[in-house]
C-alpha cells in the first residue's frame, strides 16, 4: 500500500463509524478514538498495535473490525503523518509503536482479543513500546498495565522498561510456551561489554550512549574502552519503503567502513546485538562540542574562523566522502563537531548514502534546495555554504541562543566581508547559484 493509503482509510472508518458517544471521534489532535473513556475502569491492560509507515494501513483494516466487534474503546493514529512522529518519539519515547491503543480492561479480554488479533496480524512488524511486553509469537502486539483514563491519579503509573506487569498482578501470558520480555533486571554489562554511562539522545530508532567497552570479558578483565553506542531498534521508525533502523545502522557501518582511513571519521569498535536492538559501538572522537553548542555561547565566529571552519569541513568530510562516491545528505551546525584544537569532525553519517542508492532522502531543513541534485556532492557543498552564511549572521546566533535551531533563518549576507567572498568562489566553483543561498 502507498503513503496515502493510511490516510485513505482512516477518513473512511471516521465517516463510516457510529459514534457511542460525545467522546468519538478526534481525540487531544493525535488520535481518533471509538469509544467512550467513562466506560473504562481507572486502571486495567492496555493492548498496543504497531506498524510501520508501510504496513499501517495493512494492519488498521485488519485490526479495526476486531475491536469494534469486541465494543472496546480503542484510539488510532489520526494520520500517517502522526503515526511517523510517534514512532520517531516526537510525541515523547514512551508513544514509540503506539498506532493503536485498545483498553480490553481485564486479564480475559486482553487474552481474547489478543488471540483474534494474533491470527489477522501473524506476519505483521511494528517497533515494540519500550514500557511494555511483548505479547508471545507477535512482532506488533504488545501489552502493559496502568491508568486508562485521565483522572486516574490513585496509583502511580510507571511507564519505564520492566514496569509492563506491576508486582502485585500476575502476567497474563505467563503460562504460554514462549516467555514474555521486559525482565525488570538487565545484565551488569550491555551484550555481555558495555558499562553504559550515559545518555546522549534518544528516539524511536533507538538511543545513542556514552560506554566503556570491556571488550565482552568481566569487569576489569580487560583494558576498557570510552565508546559511543547507537543503537537500532528493530522495526524503529521504518519508513514507507520498508527500510527501519537496523537498516541504516548497517548502511552507516558501511561508510565508517570505507572511510578508515579519514581521521574526521569514527572508528568502528564492534557491531553487538542484545534482543531487539542492534548497537554500532564507535571510538569517542576528540571532541564534545558542535557549531551549534558554538553558536549557542555566547561567541561570534570572526570572518577568518568561520571561512577557515568551513575549509575544514570541505577538505576533511566532504570531499572524502565524495571521493567514496558517497553524499553525507545531513550537513548541518549540530552535525559538525569542533575540539578544542578546532579541529572539525562528522558527527554522523547515518543518511550518507550514493546517488544510485538514494530513496527518500529530504536533506536537513534550511540546507537543502530544489535547484541543487540531492544526494550529490553539490548539495553537501550547498549545505555548507548555508552552513556558512548562518555562521556569519548575528540574528542566527540570537535564534539559536533563545532555543530556535534557526536553521530556517534566510539572512542577507554582508557582502563586503571575508565569508561572502569566500561563498561566491566555492559556489562558482561547484556551479551553484548564489542567489539562492543569500537570498533573504
Amino acid at each position: 500500500m502507498t503513503m496515502s493509503d493510511y490516510d485513505e482509510l482512516v477518513a473512511r472508518l471516521s465517516a463510516l463509524a457510529q459514534p457511542t458517544s460525545a467522546t468519538d471521534g478526534d481525540s487531544a489532535g493525535l488520535w481518533h478514538q471509538v469509544g467512550a473513556d467513562d466506560a473504562m475502569p481507572a486502571y486495567g491492560w492496555k493492548l498496543h498495535i504497531s506498524a510501520g509507515l508501510d504496513n499501517a494501513a495493512e494492519v488498521l483494516q485488519a485490526a479495526y473490525p476486531v475491536l469494534k466487534s469486541e465494543r472496546m474503546t480503542f484510539k488510532y493514529a489520526r494520520s500517517l503523518e502522526v503515526l511517523a512522529n510517534l514512532n520517531a518519539g516526537w510525541f515523547g519515547i514512551v508513544q514509540v509503536g503506539k498506532m493503536i491503543t485498545a483498553y480490553p480492561g481485564d486479564e480475559e479480554s486482553l487474552v481474547s482479543v489478543a488471540g483474534q488479533l494474533h491470527q489477522r496480524l501473524e506476519h505483521q512488524t511494528g517497533p515494540r513500546p519500550l514500557s511494555d511486553r511483548q505479547v508471545p509469537g507477535s512482532s506488533c502486539l504488545s501489552y502493559r498495565y496502568g491508568s486508562l483514563r485521565s483522572d486516574s491519579v490513585e496509583l502511580p503509573d510507571e511507564r519505564m522498561p520492566g514496569c509492563a506487569v506491576p508486582r502485585d498482578r500476575a502476567d497474563p501470558f505467563a503460562v504460554s510456551a514462549i516467555s514474555p520480555d521486559g525482565s525488570t533486571e538487565s545484565p551488569p554489562l550491555l551484550c555481555g561489554r558495555f558499562l553504559v554511562t550515559g545518555l546522549i539522545r534518544q528516539r524511536g530508532k533507538g538511543g545513542v550512549y556514552r560506554a566503556i567497552d570491556y571488550g565482552g570479558g568481566a569487569l576489569g578483565s580487560n583494558p576498557p574502552i570510552e565508546c559511543v553506542l547507537k543503537e537500532a531498534r528493530r522495526f524503529g521508525e521504518r519508513d514507507a519503503a520498508g527500510v527501519d533502523a537496523w537498516d541504516r545502522l548497517a548502511r552507516q557501518v558501511r561508510v565508517l567502513q570505507s572511510m578508515e582511513a579519514y581521521p574526521a571519521f569514527a572508528r568502528i569498535v564492534t557491531v553487538a546485538q542484545s534482543g531487539d536492538s542492534r548497537f554500532l559501538a564507535m571510538r569517542s572522537l576528540p571532541c564534545s562540542s558542535s557549531v551549534l553548542d558554538v553558536a549557542a555561547s555566547d561567541e561570534r565566529l570572526s570572518a577568518q574562523d568561520i571561512v577557515g571552519l568551513c575549509d575544514q569541513v570541505h577538505d576533511r568530510i566532504v570531499l572524502p566522502l565524495s571521493r567514496r562516491g558517497v553524499a553525507w545528505n545531513d550537513l548541518s551546525a549540530d552535525n559538525v563537531l569542533v575540539s578544542q584544537e578546532g579541529r572539525v569532525y562528522c558527527a554522523d553519517v547515518e543518511e550518507a548514502t550514493s546517488p544510485e542508492a538514494a530513496r527518500l532522502i529530504l536533506g536537513t531543513p534550511g540546507y537543502s534546495s530544489a535547484k541543487v541534485p540531492p544526494c550529490t556532492v553539490l548539495s553537501d557543498v550547498y549545505a555548507l555554504l548555508r552552513l556558512a552564511v548562518l555562521l556569519d549572521n548575528r540574528r542566527w546566533y540570537a535564534l539559536v541562543r533563545s532555543g530556535d535551531g534557526g536553521a530556517l533563518h534566510r539572512p542577507v549576507l554582508d557582502r563586503s566581508g571575508g565569508v561572502h567572498r569566500w561563498c561566491l568562489n566555492m559556489a562558482a566553483e561547484y556551479g551553484i547559484d548564489r542567489e539562492d543561498i543569500f537570498s533573504d
